[in-house]
């Protein structure tokens, strides 16, 4: 028990109040908000999870330039 609180107490603390799943799901949203033309609403939940992504993967991470970066692009042509 107390190594999973430890271990939990260091990921928060390297994470901050950020989390891959967070950004994950709304990464999700922002593409859906995007396919809908809700641009307002998309531009919210995909610069969240552009704030996120930065850190976890990183900038330098295959996911984040080949996947999230075009779908980014995309909202700010957009808007």
């Amino acid at each position: 028990k107390i190594s999973a609180i430890l271990s939990k107490f260091a990921l928060s603390e390297y994470l901050g109040d950020c989390d891959a799943d967070i950004a994950f799901l709304s990464y999700r949203i922002g593409q859906a908000c995007l396919e809908l033309q809700e641009y307002p609403k998309a531009k919210y939940y995909l610069n969240k999870s552009d704030e996120i992504y930065k850190q976890v993967p990183g900038m330098s991470h295959p996911f984040y330039q080949k996947e999230f970066l075009p779908v980014l692009h995309r909202i700010q042509c957009n808007v």
